[in-house]
């Protein structure tokens, strides 16, 4: 499939339904009417959507699976280590091996503070701190010149 833009929709939907047919699986969804979009509610049945489902935590951010929250924490405790992290971190250039940088412990308690979070290890609860590492260590992996993968 293509990268290209395309314009889409958001509501927010409750799984209704799940139930197999010949043709596939059907899920069903309840969208409250304020919420349904009047292209997607005046569209021909068959019409074909490209769907992204994401499942909400309580505090209204995407949920992220445990694998996945597990390994976000290996990373928070992973980057302080990399020497490169730690003087993005200090706000340097990645590349400047004269550029004053944070010692690991300093660098630790620093993204902790950049996170939100008392431990490393909240981050397996807190939504809002697993997409902000997710944006910083993306930010930090563009500016070595790397290319930010997933979780």
């Amino acid at each position: 499939m293509s990268e290209s833009k395309v314009d889409a929709y958001y509501c927010e939907a409750l799984k209704y339904a799940y139930r197999q047919t010949k043709d596939g699986i059907v899920v069903s969804f309840v969208v409250h009417p304020d919420d349904i979009p009047d292209r997607m509610a005046s569209a021909p049945l068959g019409t074909r959507l490209i769907l992204s489902v994401a499942e909400m935590a309580d505090d209204d951010t995407p949920a992220q699976p445990d694998a996945d929250r597990a390994r976000l924490v290996q990373q928070a405790a992973l980057l302080p280590k990399e020497v490169a992290f730690r003087r993005w971190l200090f706000d340097f250039e990645v590349s400047d091996d004269r550029a004053p940088e944070f010692t690991e412990d300093e660098a630790k308690v620093e993204l902790r503070r950049r996170l939100g979070v008392a431990s490393r290890a909240d981050i397996k609860t807190n939504s809002a701190a697993a997409l902000r590492l997710v944006e910083m260590r993306n930010a930090y992996l563009s500016a070595c010149g790397r290319t930010p993968g997933g979780i």
